[in-house]
């Protein structure tokens, strides 16, 4: 005889599934892969922590970074800074700050959700709010199409700010595509009008990175460790790898990287050049300041190598006149300045 079915009990899964299915196992969060799922995923994660350790090696060196912002210094990066375009943040000695979107792949499109379409709204939200002293890059491995263009047509407003007949006298097909593209994308975000469009690419930069084996970014490609940083060239492979290492793990602890951090962090696993010591030529510069002030407050003039520099002051061309139709009294309180006025008077009748 069949029993019968425990009908309330296979209600009762029915209605509260969630209480039979096992917990969901949780993720661990690898620093050297992140947090999301998929090999794209984890690949655009790899580029971006390949970025972030050549700006690191710049900071290290003291060298400009020539392919994105030659005028001044890294000092600081920051992963995942919250700004808009919030990747890369890198702040400069000279005050200007660059901004990196890491988009591994890029083409031509408008949809909302393709990685141009992504990047140009988060470089439209960042111009709207950012200082004036501040870069947007959109940095890629690869281009598909007409979108490897981007690069040569966004050059054209670093260069000035060209109408747009101007850009089509002298685009070719493939940089006319990404200029449309660009305008439709923009529009969206800071509304229609050549003006605004040519002011945002005039700041921003489309960079191309290369890759190479296993879609890893070249930390140091032109040597810098090697030449400013490292006692050991040797350690080259090893000091790299920790970079990138190291900027996962700044990434996860949403922490900035200066040079006394970098400096610290990298010493422990490679040995460094000594930081050179410029303590003599402060007191020589001071040195030389201090004689140059006193012969100005004196003499009004400074000595530069074998040549006497004379300060002349619009004060003693006036009193020069004056003196030639009356005498004049010289009154002031003491460091005025009145011997140094009289010695400039006197160089300048004599």
């Amino acid at each position: 005889m069949n029993k019968p079915r425990d009908t309330a009990k296979r209600s009762v899964k029915r209605k509260h599934p969630a209480k039979h299915r096992a917990a969901p196992k949780r993720k661990r969060i690898d620093p050297k892969r992140g947090s999301q799922g998929g090999a794209a995923s984890v690949a655009g994660q790899v580029f971006e922590l390949g970025l972030a350790a050549r700006g690191c090696v710049h900071i290290l060196a003291q060298v400009p970074w020539e392919d994105i912002y030659p005028n001044s210094i890294p000092t600081r990066v920051t992963l995942q800074s919250g700004a808009h375009v919030d990747d890369i943040e890198v702040q400069c000695r000279d005050g200007a700050t660059i901004y990196f979107q890491a988009k591994r792949t890029i083409a031509l499109g408008t949809s909302d959700e393709a990685p141009l379409a992504k990047a140009i709204a988060q470089m439209a939200a960042q111009y709207r709010q950012t200082e004036e002293r501040a870069l947007l890059v959109v940095a890629y491995a690869h281009a598909s199409g007409a979108a490897s263009k981007l690069s040569c047509l966004q050059q054209r407003f670093t260069q000035g700010r060209p109408t747009k007949g101007q850009i089509h006298k002298t685009a070719s097909v493939a940089e006319r595509k990404c200029l449309a593209t660009l305008e439709t994308l923009v529009a969206r975000h800071l509304g229609k009008g050549w003006g605004k469009f040519a002011d945002l690419l005039a700041v921003s930069r489309f960079w191309h990175v290369p890759v190479g084996a296993h879609g890893r970014v070249s930390v140091d490609p032109s040597g810098l460790l090697t030449h400013h940083v490292l006692a050991d060239p040797s350690a080259i492979t090893v000091a790299t790898a920790f970079l990138e290492t190291n900027a996962a793990s700044l990434a996860q602890a949403n922490a900035p990287a200066d040079l006394l951090g970098l400096r610290t962090a990298i010493r422990t696993v490679v040995a460094l050049c000594e930081a050179p010591d410029f303590r003599v030529d402060w007191l020589t510069l001071s040195a030389a300041s201090l004689e140059a002030g006193t012969a100005l407050e004196r003499r009004g003039r400074i000595r530069w190598g074998n040549v006497d520099l004379h300060l002349r002051r619009d004060i003693v061309a006036t009193i020069t006149t004056e003196l030639q139709r009356e005498s004049l009294l010289l009154t002031g309180d003491a460091g005025d300045g009145k011997s140094t006025l009289l010695g400039d008077l006197a160089t300048e009748l004599r």
